[in-house]
């Protein structure tokens, strides 16, 4: 099955935010940079903090995936990393974090994910191209927009880091999955897309509810 890398298909989300350019560079590198500064004028190395550099690494994994043009394989493959994100941020926020209740949230992500993971991992190998496939695969390079935001407070503490970049990783996760409703169609991944919106919207509100107290 001829495949299409997804370092080319990442000039995608230029061509979807082709009428701001300046912006659309800007945030594309934004991330590297959130990661290299903590906004707090320190001089941090990046790799200290384990939370930023995890997302760093899980948007690095998904921009250098090739894509095999059916939509649903696609889906699941690049969900399938988008978690595996959530469970290493997670486990990094219980093996070095303090507030238990955070943990516990950190604990049920991981549950949930894993589940997920192994649902998405059936859909692999399918033979049919998409015919809206391009479509389909600008408008899920775009979902990656929210994670791209240089803006976020970094405190280098890893439990408000987590509760942080967790937030727009799951506005992301929201977005592909509203993306994949409108595009694909498998019933599982679809029912899969319905849980992931309802989850991760209740999950976004209580981790800022949880900032809030902080």
């Amino acid at each position: 099955m001829k495949k299409t890398t997804l370092t080319v298909f990442a000039a995608l989300i230029l061509q979807a935010c082709s009428e701001n350019p300046k912006k659309t560079e800007t945030e594309t590198n934004s991330a590297t940079e959130q990661v290299q500064n903590n906004g707090s004028g320190s001089n941090m190395p990046a790799q200290q903090n384990e939370i930023l550099q995890e997302m760093q690494d899980m948007m690095d994994e998904m921009h250098s995936k090739t894509l095999s043009g059916n939509n649903d394989e696609d889906f699941a493959e690049m969900m399938s990393d988008h978690h595996d994100g959530a469970v290493e941020m997670s486990e990094i926020l219980i093996r070095k974090g303090k507030d238990e209740e955070l943990k516990n949230f950190g604990r049920q992500v991981i549950k949930t994910q894993q589940q997920e993971m192994k649902l998405m991992d059936r859909f692999d190998n399918l033979k049919v191209q998409s015919a809206n496939s391009a479509e389909f695969q600008r408008e899920l390079m775009a979902t990656m927009g929210p994670m791209m935001n240089s803006g976020l407070p970094v405190h280098n503490d890893v439990d408000r880091d987590y509760a942080e970049q967790m937030i727009p990783h799951h506005q992301s996760a929201v977005e592909m999955a509203k993306v994949y409703k409108k595009y694909g169609k498998q019933p599982e991944l679809l029912k899969l897309s319905d849980n992931i919106i309802a989850t991760q919207q209740k999950e976004i509100e209580f981790l800022k509810q949880w900032l809030s107290r902080k």
